[in-house]
């Protein structure tokens, strides 16, 4: 159930977003944009934006423009107490709202799963750092990536990991390249003068999803080729990885097969 705090309007269009979007046998990726408008009803999701839905690689994207007004209560009131200390401690207003909205996208969905309020659902991490759910264990898998202003919620029966990157990204993209990647995707970042970020922020989002996946820490990008749509991993099930490049962001996903 969606917090009373919600505007009902809102409530409403987040409650059939969450609930009509999943497709219980692919992987499901929600994209949610971010706005700051003090005009807005506060947790206002624009029903216009939620029509926007379709595919990739077989699995289903929604994406949806969500924008706050001046009250945080109904996310507060989402999270638990460790969530709510973390967001405390974030001191960009905006970096905040991003955390906080992330956070309780993914609460509200298995809250709706499960029939247990946001707040008392039980997530944990394993000692490998990939996140669960206690109530739900092993019937579903999901993982989150957020920058300032864009959420990622990936949700599947199998296993899965994502990375959103914003586009433009601001950063050193020649010189990360030249750090972490292979001479492989190195040619393909600078084998053109044209949208040289934007292909470094391919190989990077599929790198990033793949460590995810694998539960593996930064300095593991770079450890194996994510050229190839499909990887085979010693100790592990295949995966495949999905790349979607939209104007403002790049996304990838890997997830098993």
């Amino acid at each position: 159930m969606i917090d009373p705090g919600l505007s009902a309007a809102s409530a409403a269009a987040l409650d059939d977003l969450l609930k009509g979007a999943v497709i219980p046998e692919s992987v499901t990726v929600f994209v949610f944009r971010l706005t700051a408008d003090p005009h807005a009803c506060d947790g206002e999701l624009f029903e216009s934006d939620c029509a926007k839905t379709g595919t990739a690689g077989g699995n289903h994207l929604v994406e949806a423009r969500f924008s706050f007004g001046g009250d945080l209560a109904w996310m507060r009131a989402v999270l638990d107490a460790e969530e709510n200390l973390r967001a405390s401690k974030l001191r960009d207003v905006h970096m905040m709202r991003t955390f906080m909205f992330a956070h309780a996208v993914v609460r509200l969905f298995f809250s709706r799963q499960s029939g247990i309020s946001p707040d008392q659902l039980n997530f944990y991490r394993t000692e490998l750092g990939r996140p669960g759910l206690r109530q739900l264990d092993g019937a579903w898998d999901f993982n989150i990536s957020y920058r300032k202003g864009l959420v990622a919620f990936a949700v599947s029966k199998k296993r899965i990991g994502v990375d959103i990157e914003c586009v433009p990204a601001g950063v050193r993209h020649a010189d990360i390249a030249r750090r972490f990647f292979s001479p492989e995707e190195c040619s393909h970042v600078f084998n053109s003068e044209i949208d040289q970020e934007r292909r470094f922020l391919w190989v990077w989002t599929r790198q990033e999803a793949l460590i995810k996946y694998l539960a593996l820490g930064v300095d593991a990008i770079g450890r194996h080729d994510v050229l190839p749509s499909r990887i085979y991993l010693p100790g592990h099930r295949a995966c495949d990885i999905e790349t979607i490049s939209m104007p403002d962001y790049v996304l990838s996903y890997a997830c098993e097969v």
